[in-house]
This record gives structure tokens, C-alpha cells and sequence, in this order.
């Protein structure tokens, strides 16, 4: 991690898509195709997955996926978090969303640290939605 410790619940000033530090997780951004963001997510030096917020502003989908070694640390839900607050402070997007199939137990804590919720039960693979209200009073957990 750049600089030594850092508080999990403050963002790195800079311009919009600077990395964002949570803990010692880092998003780093990637080359994407316009309109989609793309981020490394770095334990210290450490590759340890990757995240992508992707539409447009209106309705952003969240995909993603945590390396092996990584899993069950909290890597996922600090990254998912800093990615929240990329799309809602930094985009100012309205909606994001998240397809996880019904099997996926691990993937659902998170969403749900995060407070998304099942948009519909229905679905599968299940459709996770985020609105900003909810965010925004979910915000610093």
C-alpha cells in the first residue's frame, strides 16, 4: 500500500477514477472501452482481482471476481464498497446492479455488506440492486 496506513473510511482526493484506498485495499484503474471502468483490486503490491462497473450512468452492472488466495478475507467487500463510492460520488450513477447465480453464498454477504438487496427472486441468476437512497444511507458501515 502506497504511503502507510490509511483509513478505511476516507477516499484518496484526485482526479475522478484515482485510486481508492480502503483498508489496505486498493482499486487501481485500467484501459477499458468508453463508458465502463475497469479496476485492479490490490492487497499492498498484490494483484488480487478485478472489478468492473459497466452501462451508463443511469444503470451501472458491477461484475467482478476475487483471486483464490484472497477469498474470505474481506478483499471483496472493502473492494465492492470503494467501487460504490466511485459509481455513486464520483459517476453519479443512479442504479447499480449485480448477477450472481443462486449458488454463489459468498458472493451474496457481500452484496448485502453493501446493502444491496434481491431485486427479484425469480431470477437466475439473481439480480442485486443498489439505488443511491440506499446507498447513501448505507454509507460507512
Amino acid at each position: 500500500m502506497e504511503g502507510g496506513g490509511i483509513d478505511a473510511r476516507k477516499e484518496q482526493p484526485g482526479p475522478s477514477h484515482d485510486r481508492v484506498v480502503i483498508g489496505r485495499v486498493t482499486l487501481r484503474p485500467v484501459a477499458t472501452s468508453p463508458g465502463d471502468v475497469r479496476f485492479d483490486i490490490l492487497v499492498g503490491t498484490e494483484c488480487a482481482g478485478w472489478l468492473e462497473l459497466a452501462g451508463t450512468r443511469e444503470v451501472m452492472r458491477l461484475t467482478g471476481e476475487v483471486s483464490e488466495g484472497f477469498r474470505g478475507r474481506g478483499v471483496a467487500t472493502a473492494a465492492v464498497g470503494a467501487a460504490c463510492r466511485i459509481a455513486y460520488s464520483t459517476i453519479g450513477t443512479s442504479v447499480l446492479e449485480a448477477f450472481v447465480p443462486n449458488g454463489l453464498g459468498a458472493a451474496h454477504r457481500v452484496l448485502e455488506a453493501n446493502g444491496f438487496s434481491v431485486a427479484d427472486l425469480r431470477d437466475e441468476p439473481l439480480r442485486f440492486e443498489l439505488d443511491r437512497t440506499t446507498w447513501s444511507g448505507s454509507a460507512g458501515r
